[in-house]
């Protein structure tokens, strides 16, 4: 994009002729979302928000918040600033769930986010006013065009990973202590969707606690007892609080750790999970793969991140309903895709069995 002095501004298209003719009062683009929140769309907002500021777009930011209990991510100076100004802006860029996306906007909307395959049926109907959205794989695209949104209003883009952070020379970070047991990483939201239910009996029941192992849970939060969502695990900690002496090693982490921090610990770790019942974006699965961490992984992850045997361990899934509510908030009944704990018994003991080996295939 680029910004001429005269009255006018152009969004060049791909030939690099002018695609629009904006007036530049109206040249101004609102990014609304929750980017205080240690999420994926949090971050996504953070990091498009700072690019504009490289290229001086014209920006401002209607802040919105997820999750009203979890603690804020420390912002940039920048951005603090950004979210004391007036919300003002023609171009609304939604960087959100696509259940959080109002079917009403006061301007032109435009929506980053991931949708769940399995579920797009149900969903599509909530990016109907959207003018351009952007998903994060051939499936999603598809999927919300078999639920009636049009074709010419999506776009695939590759999930972005900022290289400045995640990469395989990061040091691991200081807030971990240094072990030589071998860790396996689970970062993300205590969600039903995540699949951490799987991963604990997956673990639990294929490790002894004399074993050199630990999974170390990285949350972006814990539920609270009294904000019971049926598609969080509201008894989590609880869960986590029985596991003692007579199970393997569990540690949880459950404070609001900076970007580094997380690309710190992800390279103290020797393999990272992701086994989510259905994706939004997998950008934790991403970051990890910049990091070197090989990814113990639904299959689904081949189609969204290229997952196969010379890089991970793809695990094989099945068909399940999920009652209504569980997936995200007011979710119907839906299909998703589970993995079959058996099989991801197998790949972590294989992970944890052939260190050197898994080791290669993360770089």
């Amino acid at each position: 994009m680029v910004l001429a002095e005269k009255a006018t501004s152009s969004i060049q298209g791909i030939d690099g002729q002018p695609a629009v003719e904006l007036e530049v009062d109206s040249f101004r683009f609102c990014m609304v979302g929750d980017i205080c929140s240690a999420t994926a769309c949090g971050r996504i907002g953070r990091e498009l928000l700072m690019a504009a500021r490289g290229v001086e777009l014209a920006v401002a930011l209607q802040s919105t918040k997820g999750y009203l209990y979890q603690p804020e991510y420390p912002l940039s100076p920048f951005l603090k600033r950004l979210s004391e100004r007036p919300a003002s802006g023609k171009f609304r860029i939604h960087v959100q769930p696509f259940f959080a996306v109002p079917a009403e906007d006061r301007g032109i909307p435009w929506v980053v986010s991931g949708v769940p395959v399995t579920a797009a049926r149900d969903v599509s109907h909530d990016l109907l006013s959207a003018r351009r959205i952007w998903v994060f794989s051939e499936a999603q695209r598809q999927a919300l065009v078999d639920g009636g949104v049009p074709n010419v209003r999506i776009e695939v883009i590759r999930g972005a990973v900022n290289p400045e952070v995640f990469h395989l020379r990061v040091g691991p970070t200081p807030k971990l202590e240094a072990s030589s047991r071998f860790r396996f990483l689970f970062s993300g939201h205590p969600l039903r969707r995540k699949g951490i239910d799987l991963i604990l009996r997956a673990y639990l029941e294929e490790f002894k606690p004399a074993e050199p192992v630990e999974l170390v849970l990285k949350m972006t939060h814990m539920p609270k007892l009294k904000k019971q969502f049926s598609y969080e695990y509201a008894d989590l900690a609880k869960r986590l609080g029985a596991i003692n002496r007579i199970f393997p090693a569990v540690k949880v982490i459950a404070e609001t750790w900076e970007d580094r921090d997380l690309a710190g610990l992800m390279t103290a770790c020797q393999a990272f999970l992701s086994v989510d019942r259905t994706y939004f974006t997998a950008l934790g699965v991403r970051e990890a793969m910049a990091c070197g961490l090989p990814v113990i992984g639904a299959e689904p992850l081949a189609g969204i991140v290229g997952l196969n045997k010379d890089i991970g361990f793809p695990v094989p899934v099945q068909t399940v309903r999920l009652p209504a509510g569980q997936l995200y908030p007011e979710s119907p009944e839906s299909s998703v895709q589970e993995v079959n704990v058996p099989a991801l018994r197998k790949s972590m003991r294989e992970a944890f069995a052939q260190p050197a080996a898994t080791r290669r295939k993360g770089v």
